[in-house]
């Protein structure tokens, strides 16, 4: 019984915290979206700007009018039980944006 109360706990704090690195990606894209498109420049690592407990950085890479954009994310700070769930594990998102 103990265990499987560990287990739910676990997954839900697990799940919060998928919900706080989605939350905080949307920011990130609305910021990159409203941002002009001739300013649209891309962000290291180094530079990563920090939403809530995660650091975004990106690369953009312009075609013409398009500008691809990947966005990566890692945790800033670790989270106990949640790296085994990869609720915490670096990751991409990939989008475009059109010039008006």
């Amino acid at each position: 019984m103990a265990a499987t109360t560990g287990y739910v706990a676990t997954q839900v704090r697990a799940g919060d915290l998928r919900t706080e690195r989605a939350a905080a990606l949307q920011q990130v894209i609305e910021n990159l979206k409203a941002t002009p498109f001739d300013e649209l420049r891309t962000v290291t690592e180094v530079d990563a700007v920090t939403v809530g407990g995660f650091q975004f950085w990106w690369t953009v890479t312009r075609n013409g009018l398009l500008a691809e954009v990947e966005i990566y994310s890692k945790a800033t700070r670790p989270f106990p039980g949640a790296q085994r769930h990869g609720a915490v594990a670096p990751d991409t998102f990939s989008f475009s944006i059109v010039s008006p």
